[in-house]
């Protein structure tokens, strides 16, 4: 297909094609052509067995590899996205995507996934079994297949706030953070998908519980910040943000716990 036509190509890529080689121009004799790149679909496993390569072209082979590799969807993982809220409204391709970088990981009964206070280290899908979150030596939940653990702490950079323990022998497809992060700035409109799903409930929550109040100043709003922290920080979320360079003048709008 033509290389001047970025919608052909992500067409193309939604229905699993790839890009396996680009064709300058200058190739063709005594004919007027525009550069064109050649996409592949595999039918198959992609599985290239050993080869002998000269040193010029191993780079171009491992970054074609690299595209199969990627996209070898796990079937498992692929279809239990779309259970979930957090991962709606994503496209077959952005879904197949997301669940190439994912790794499946089996949980024997009373093993942890992690634990309260812990750094983030990613999400997890549960595909099946039972996980049960605990906080503070109490159980508040309990979760089951197609549901997701620990995406707040890990799109938010945050410890983790509960524990999670395997009730019964469990799978879940896992993406850590730092290949989390990969995707997302790589692909920005999965990282738009992930954000907005996962920021909708905590809004909702907060719908007609909120209160906005102006201040005079920058300075003024984090005085106030800084009070409520001391007081209200477990009931109390900032949830929009406005500053007016011209006078600095600042809006905030704040989410009430009941």
């Amino acid at each position: 297909i033509s290389a001047y036509s970025p919608a052909m190509q992500r067409t193309m890529l939604e229905y699993s094609f790839f890009p396996a080689a680009y064709i300058p121009a200058m190739v063709f004799d005594k004919v007027e052509r525009l550069d064109v790149i050649r996409m592949v679909r595999l039918n198959s496993r992609f599985a290239p067995g050993e080869m002998n390569l000269e040193e010029g072209v191993k780079p171009i082979v491992e970054m074609v590899s690299s595209f199969f590799k990627e996209n070898q969807v796990l079937p498992e993982i692929e279809d239990y996205l779309v259970q979930n809220t957090v991962f709606a409204s994503m496209s077959k391709e952005q879904a197949q995507f997301f669940a190439s970088h994912c790794v499946l990981i089996e949980f024997a009964v009373n093993e942890s996934l992690f634990l309260q206070g812990q750094a983030r280290n990613g999400l997890y899908i549960i595909l099946r079994g039972e996980i049960k979150l605990v906080r503070d030596s109490t159980e508040i939940a309990r979760l089951n297949k197609s549901d997701i653990i620990g995406e707040i702490s890990t799109l938010a950079e945050t410890d983790h706030s509960v524990s999670a323990e395997a009730i019964k022998q469990t799978q879940a497809a896992f993406i850590s953070r730092d290949t989390l992060e990969t995707v997302t700035r790589r692909r920005p409109d999965i990282a738009l998908v992930l954000y907005r799903n996962t920021t909708a409930p905590v809004l909702v929550y907060f719908s007609g519980q909120c209160k906005t109040l102006s201040f005079s100043s920058f300075n003024e709003l984090k005085l106030h910040l800084y009070e409520m922290e001391s007081t209200d920080k477990k009931r109390c979320m900032l949830t929009c943000f406005r500053h007016e360079l011209t006078t600095g003048r600042c809006q905030a709008r704040f989410g009430f716990l009941t």
